[in-house]
C-alpha cells in the first residue's frame, strides 16, 4: 500500500506505517497473553473451588481486570483490521467515490472522541488515585489506563487510516 500523493501526509504516511505495525503487534501479543491470563487464572479457581474446597479471592478480579483491558486493546486492533462492527446501509447504496468520503469522514468524527476517551481515561485515574483494588493489592488506575491506552492506540490507527489511499480505507 503506497500513500496517495506526494506531499507531507504522503511522507508521515511512510513513517507512521511501521510505527502502527509495531503497535498492533504489540497490542496483538498483549491480547494473547491476557487470554492466556484468564483461562489460566479462572481455571485455577474451578480447580481450587471444586477439588479442593478453597476458593481465593482474586481470580475473579484477576479476570475481570484482563477483559477490561481485552476490551480496550481489541477495539483498535478491529479498526486497524476494517472489523468494527457498523451500520453501513448509506455506504451500500452510495457509489464507491462517495462511500470513500464519507468513511473517511466517519474516520474523522472518531478522531475527537478517541482524544475525549484519553482525556476522560486520564482523568478517571486520577480520581482512583490512592485506591487500591482489595484483592489485589494493585492500584486501582491500573483499571483505568486501560481506557487512555487504548484510546491512543485507536486514534494513532484512525490516523493511520485517514493517511492512506483512498482505496485502502474502504477495503476490508
Amino acid at each position: 500500500m503506497t500513500p496517495a500523493g506526494n506531499g507531507v501526509l504522503a511522507r508521515a504516511s511512510v513513517y507512521l506505517r511501521p510505527v502502527c505495525d509495531w503497535a498492533a503487534c504489540l497490542t496483538r501479543a498483549s491480547l494473547v497473553g491476557l487470554v492466556g491470563l484468564i483461562v489460566a487464572v479462572v481455571a485455577l479457581q474451578v480447580v481450587r473451588r471444586y477439588f479442593f474446597n478453597a476458593a481465593l479471592v482474586w481470580p475473579e478480579e484477576a479476570a475481570r481486570i484482563c477483559f477490561i483491558w481485552m476490551s480496550f486493546l481489541g477495539v483498535p486492533l478491529l479498526l486497524r483490521r476494517h472489523e468494527l462492527l457498523s451500520v453501513d446501509i448509506l455506504g451500500e447504496i452510495l457509489p464507491a467515490c462517495a462511500r470513500r468520503w464519507l468513511q473517511r469522514l466517519m474516520l474523522l468524527a472518531a478522531a475527537p472522541f478517541f482524544l475525549v476517551m484519553t482525556r476522560q481515561g486520564i482523568a478517571m485515574m486520577g480520581v482512583v488515585e490512592g485506591q487500591v483494588i482489595p484483592a489485589l493489592g494493585l492500584p486501582s488506575a491500573l483499571v483505568y489506563l486501560a481506557v487512555p491506552v487504548g484510546s491512543l492506540l485507536a486514534l494513532l490507527f484512525t490516523i493511520e487510516r485517514l493517511l492512506a489511499e483512498p482505496e485502502a480505507v474502504s477495503a476490508p
